[in-house]
């Protein structure tokens, strides 16, 4: 959830209009994560209401930019339903890029039993959409070990085929020592898997 929060603010400070859903957490909790990412907050003291006096200023710089726009490009939708329900919101909405934040927890709207064909359904659903309305889609799942591979990819292993792009988070002990985190590329339908991408995992640093 996360990187997925960093994703999403990056692209939508760049410009782009970026659609988030949330099938877990509620709305409210993924938005005040979106806004430390977005003012370089450290989350802890945020979240206890102890921020710096730079960090306040920050914050409260961000909350008087919000009120002057018409229409915020990060939106955040919560996903009560399943895949049409993401759809129709995408139609309303006319993003850029979207992310499913636990896509494996959608609602799998066809007839049958809950087990691993309801999610290959739900994620082929996705494809489809992405495919059909021409819009990059990131939906994130779970790995069943600590090293993510295409083989600890949890619910469907279908997923590793349908799938142009996986991205596997990996932190070791060193590494969470330090505040980082690896992107490790799994797969590219498109090009050639080079090298892992070293990622700053302190959230008050820019």
């Amino acid at each position: 959830t996360w990187f997925e929060a960093i994703c999403a603010v990056a692209m939508a400070k760049m410009g782009y209009k970026v659609l988030f859903f949330t099938t877990e957490m509620s709305s409210d909790a993924i938005m005040k994560r979106i806004d430390a990412v977005w003012c370089n907050l450290n989350y802890t003291r945020f979240n206890r209401g102890q921020l710096t006096p730079q960090e306040l200023t920050r914050f409260e710089q961000y909350l008087e930019n919000l009120e002057g726009d018409e229409e915020s490009n990060l939106i955040v939708e919560q996903v009560n339903i399943g895949v049409s329900e993401i759809s129709a919101k995408i139609d309303q909405h006319q993003p850029d890029m979207v992310f499913v934040d636990g896509a494996y927890l959608l609602e799998d709207e066809a007839e049958g039993e809950d087990d691993w064909r309801a999610q290959v359904r739900i994620f082929r659903g996705l494809k489809r959409i992405a495919r059909a309305k021409k819009i990059p889609l990131f939906a994130s799942t779970q790995s069943k070990s600590e090293k993510a591979n295409l083989s600890s990819i949890a619910f469907a292993s279908h997923i590793k085929a349908d799938a142009d792009i996986i991205l596997g988070l990996q932190q070791d002990e060193e590494m969470r020592q330090d505040k980082e985190i690896a992107v490790v590329p799994l797969k590219l339908r498109e090009g050639e898997i080079n090298s892992r991408i070293l990622m700053n995992w302190k959230f008050s640093e820019p």
